[in-house]
């Protein structure tokens, strides 16, 4: 089997504030903040539209479709 075909069997799209992103199966929200290089500081997560508490990324497990909404937090006034 060709890399080709074992990156299709083995990635699922989601999409991340309206944008479409590949990412591998079994993807949790901490790595898929690594795959986008966002650091985890400031940010709140949603994940078709329920709030995941930051304490629960490790272990939370991407699904095919999922809706991601990645909120940071901003200084100013």
């Amino acid at each position: 089997m060709s890399f080709i075909n074992r990156k299709l069997i083995n990635s699922m799209t989601v999409f991340i504030n309206q944008e479409e992103k590949t990412v591998s199966d079994g993807s949790s929200l901490s790595l898929l903040l690594q795959s986008v290089g966002i650091k985890p500081t400031g940010v709140a997560i949603a994940v078709n539209q329920t709030v995941v508490p930051k304490d629960s990324w490790d272990e939370f497990m991407l699904s095919e479709n999922d809706q991601v909404m990645l909120i940071r937090a901003t200084q100013g006034g």
